[in-house]
């Protein structure tokens, strides 16, 4: 029989997870695939073949007197130099070439950091449907790796308190957030594998389909890749645990004095509290871990070739340097603070409040 303490738990985390991914879908969609190696035009590795047209690009538009403007993009730097040569592209390729770039001081050309600009090019050429690519296998992988993160997180944070550990101690809280971590890994990767496919593609491909797909091409092993750099990306969640737990009761206490204020907000005080400790807590995780989550998004890609992370670090760096390395942080900090902050408040709440209901 489940234990009423791990079910109370297990919903709450499985509650909070679907309403941060629901709020937060758009910003995923623009943060994955800034993150990947074709950018904000996504792939077309799963779609139909299309006929080839010939494009080809003014050459007044992309002359300076230095020569050919460079893109720190590679793939679009090719796609240039290919049209510059009356090479034929398909549509998909020329579409790269019309993503909204940004001059910067040193004459050279990248991503625009415009989301509302980035939200226009994907509404324009895919239709208000992208903004919610992949949701169904979020909601299916975020559903369940909350309610696992969280009884696992407060299990083995129960346990250790039982064993004469402080409960409010940084050891407690990593060890508890790491075992978290490690426990969602085997879970739900396969589903995170599928939803990254599904938000990289810029054509309309079904979950089946992509399932299909990646079974016949890389077998089972395939619904496993990124697991090595989630593993590192466990640091995030120890970071991320260690820092909410420390400063939530801290806040706690500070913002008492405004709790008059805080009713314009919401009418629960300690909610907000809570949305303030995650969002603040998750942002420190970010700045830190955050280089994992660009490995793991590359490796999730279709065709991707096998490559030890410390390894496909050291090329990232030599890509781009360190920026590479922390390639669409600024959309991943607008999403990930106001997603952290509604999982952490909404489950706190959802605690409490079945706690009062079936406790």
């Amino acid at each position: 029989m489940v234990n009423k303490e791990h079910l109370i738990h297990m919903t709450s985390g499985g509650v909070a997870g679907i309403a941060g991914a629901v709020i937060t879908s758009p910003l995923e969609i623009i943060k994955i695939r800034l993150q990947s190696t074709t950018g904000l035009a996504g792939n077309a590795a799963f779609n139909e073949p299309t006929k080839l047209v010939h494009t080809t690009v003014p050459q007044t538009n992309l002359s300076q007197s230095s020569g050919i403007l460079k893109f720190q993009c590679s793939p679009t730097r090719h796609l240039l130099q290919s049209a510059l040569k009356g090479q034929r592209l398909s549509p998909a390729q020329a579409q790269l070439t019309e993503i909204p770039f940004q001059k910067t001081t040193t004459n050279k050309y990248q991503f625009n950091l415009n989301i509302m600009s980035h939200l226009r090019h994907i509404y324009a050429q895919e239709g208000w449907r992208a903004m919610f690519k992949g949701l169904g296998p979020t909601i299916a992988a975020v559903a369940p790796s909350k309610a696992i993160y969280f009884v696992t997180y407060n299990g083995v944070k129960r346990t250790l308190t039982n064993n004469n550990l402080d409960p409010n101690s940084a050891i407690v809280h990593s060890l508890a957030a790491a075992s978290g971590g490690f426990a969602n890994i085997g879970v739900v990767n396969p589903i995170h594998v599928v939803k990254t496919r599904l938000q990289l593609n810029n054509g309309k491909l079904s979950v089946l389909k992509c399932i299909i797909y990646t079974l016949r091409k890389e077998g089972i092993l395939g619904f496993y890749r990124g697991s090595v750099a989630s593993c590192y990306g466990v640091v995030e969640h120890i970071i991320h645990f260690v820092i909410y737990e420390k400063i939530k009761f801290n806040l706690g206490y500070y913002l008492s004095r405004f709790d008059d204020l805080l009713p314009l907000l919401s009418t629960d005080s300690q909610m907000v509290h809570n949305m303030v400790a995650g969002g603040f807590a998750k942002f420190i995780a970010c700045c830190v871990a955050y280089p994992h989550e660009v490995v793991r998004t590359r490796t999730r890609e279709s065709g991707y070739i096998s490559t030890p992370f410390w390894t496909h670090i050291a090329a990232i760096y030599r890509e781009g340097g360190g920026r590479a390395l922390y390639r669409g942080i600024e959309i991943q900090m607008i999403r990930t603070i106001p997603n952290a902050a509604i999982v952490m408040a909404t489950y706190e709440y959802t605690v409490n409040r079945l706690n009062e209901t079936i406790g």
